[in-house]
């Protein structure tokens, strides 16, 4: 019997990677990418491997015999943290070659890992995989005192009964279908030109969220290799008001993100009323929406229609060159936090 090769773990190395990656993400995941696109594969791992100018430096692979095995893959993005901006990452995509699991490789890419972000102020995972939820409790991360709660809409649609409940994990395969939703219109100049202010003003409430510009903005939504989306806006005597970003897996519809100035139910109601109009208008009979659990935002929310579903979403932070001092706050279950799925890769 020949030996296991030995396996290594370095810094993923764009573009020389890319390939091997996505050969490794088709092994461990079928059908990846998940997310509806209209892009060649490659490209959608080359924009989702590249959210922030150090992205590559907080993502890990595993390496045998010249080709990946593992990896460990995050985005990396700016949080607002009681009105500071600090550097996140949130992982993504992290797979083990089937051939080659059981054999602790995960645990290396895990452990190894900080030696290449100590840079980040701290991370975020959110997962439905047990064994990651274990591991992630073996690391020392810290579950969100304010849970996130995936809301529906509307509580008559099938997939929205308590009897026909199943995992998120388990929507890719339930919706196998094109999602038929078109990219929407781009920002006006005028828009863009104050879209910064706005969402300043918008999350002052929060104590935490990830921050929302414009770069951002266009990077997550405006990006056809990131898949479709449709962002509509509302204007306040000449400014942008609220906004609200749509997208879709498979056949279900979600409102990926929303913002809107503070104290302002109106705008929020009419930014998720038109949401959903527009999904209704793509043949979207079903949509999903995350909100904390406590949440300025939530009477409007369910005032439009949407209903607790009855999941909530493993969301977890570990501390890194932020003491947890600092964000020992995000345990409790008042705290003051916006996190929505657009947040994530899941959609």
């Amino acid at each position: 019997m020949n030996p296991a090769p030995a396996v290594t773990i370095r810094g993923y190395a764009p573009d020389r990677d890319d390939e091997g990656l996505l050969e490794l993400f088709r092994a461990s995941f079928p059908g990846w990418p998940t997310v509806t696109t209209r892009v060649p594969a490659i490209d959608h791992l080359r924009w989702k491997t590249r959210s922030h100018p150090r992205a590559a430096e907080a993502s890990v692979v595993a390496e045998a015999d010249g080709r990946l095995i593992g990896a460990s893959m995050q985005w990396v993005y700016s949080a607002l943290v009681r009105g500071k901006t600090q550097i996140a990452t949130s992982g993504m995509d992290t797979a083990v070659h089937p051939d080659f699991r059981g054999q602790d490789v995960y645990t290396r890419l895990r452990s190894e890992h900080a030696t290449f972000d100590p840079w980040v102020d701290f991370r975020i995972g959110s997962t439905v995989n047990e064994f990651i939820k274990r591991k992630r409790e073996s690391f020392g991360y810290r579950f969100f005192g304010n849970p996130i709660e995936e809301l529906a809409w509307p509580a008559s649609a099938p997939e929205n009964r308590p009897e026909q409940r199943r995992p998120f994990a388990n929507l890719a395969r339930r919706f196998r279908r094109t999602a038929r939703l078109p990219d929407g219109p781009a920002f006006p100049a005028e828009i863009e030109a104050q879209f910064d202010d706005f969402a300043r003003a918008a999350l002052e409430p929060f104590d935490f969220a990830v921050a929302r510009t414009l770069e951002r903005f266009r990077w997550r939504h405006f990006d056809s290799r990131g898949g479709p989306a449709h962002v509509r806006w509302l204007e306040d005597a000449g400014r942008p008001g609220a906004v609200v970003v749509i997208r879709a897996r498979g056949r279900r519809g979600y409102i990926a993100d929303l913002l809107a100035l503070p104290g302002r139910d109106d705008l929020i109601r009419a930014a998720v009323a038109g949401g959903l109009a527009e999904l209704r208008r793509h043949g979207f009979t079903s949509a999903g929406l995350w909100l904390p659990s406590v949440h300025p935002y939530r009477a409007a929310v369910l005032a439009e229609g949407f209903v607790p579903s009855g999941r909530t979403i493993d969301l977890r932070y570990q501390p890194v060159a932020m003491p947890l001092e600092q964000l020992a706050f995000l345990d409790e279950p008042d705290a003051a936090i916006h996190f929505m799925i657009g947040d994530t890769d899941l959609i």
